[in-house]
């Protein structure tokens, strides 16, 4: 794991050197903090605020643990996001340390944006850790999903093409043993102009408990299908997918399942 803390200065901070004591790294984030019904408040950062070496260019989105921005690296000129939780402090760094390793454990599967390292930003008294990622320009998956739209220039033809990837990802997600969660009706997953998808998000579980739902995964790949279903008039061809899947639905152990998948969708017509 690439760790930055304090690798770069520390914007709006009167103790730069705060966030450097060990003890700050002890407190395990409390997991009952999970089940709060609401995202924490977004950050409120003005485009063009620069942070450990990061200017801020626009906010892509927030959600329960926190907002993440369109950012310039001002020491190598490239594009990345970064991620700020909001959820969590300093004392939690090493939980946000266990999900950016989980990103790099999934690298070689193409399901998730590449992790570059891992830094804690001093703001005031409040030491804030982020991660930085590549930055994926893509169409949100459950955007397109929304019935009227996923017609405007996304045939059902592409949706399996789409379909197939996700299938695939999941494949080599589930051969590592752990399982990616929360991606109901395509929400945290992101459609490139090739027709590829990458998870802007995951859920890694816990230093002692990552997260191997794999049953969960299949329930939630399960919701796109249906959601496709949905819609007006009525595809054959996702009709036929529907059916040919529909066998997959009741799997108990998921293991090789979404290789079987993504080989299906592969071969389907169209």
């Amino acid at each position: 794991m690439r760790v930055a803390v304090g690798r770069y200065p520390a914007v709006n901070s009167p103790k730069p050197n705060a966030h450097r004591r060990s003890a700050a790294f002890a407190t395990p984030f409390p997991k009952d903090r999970m089940s709060e019904p609401n995202p924490m408040p977004a950050f409120r950062l003005g485009c063009g605020t620069v942070v450990c070496g990061y200017r801020l260019l626009r906010r892509l989105g927030h959600g329960w643990e926190g907002t993440s921005y369109l950012a310039h690296e001002e020491f190598s000129g490239v594009i990345r996001r970064v991620k700020f939780y909001r959820s969590m402090d300093g004392q939690h760094a090493d939980q946000v340390g266990h999900v950016a390793a989980t990103y790099d454990r999934l690298a070689h599967t193409g399901a998730v944006p590449t992790y570059h390292h891992m830094g804690v930003w001093q703001r005031g008294r409040r030491s804030i850790p982020f991660l930085v990622f590549d930055y994926i320009d893509g169409q949100p998956l459950n955007k397109m999903l929304t019935p009227g739209r996923w017609r405007r220039g996304w045939t059902d033809s592409k949706a399996v093409t789409v379909l197939a990837a996700l299938a695939g990802k999941l494949a080599a997600i589930h051969d590592t043993g752990l399982a990616i969660g929360d991606f109901p009706h395509g929400h945290n997953i992101l459609v490139t102009p090739e027709q590829d998808a990458v998870w802007c998000d995951i859920t890694a579980g816990w230093l002692d408990e990552p997260f191997i739902d794999q049953a969960a995964d299949a329930a939630n790949f399960f919701t796109i299908l249906d959601m496709l279903a949905m819609h007006q008039p009525e595809s054959p061809l996702i009709v036929t997918v529907c059916r040919r899947l529909e066998r997959f639905r009741d799997r108990r152990r998921w293991r090789g399942g979404f290789a079987r998948i993504a080989t299906i969708l592969e071969t389907m017509p169209g």
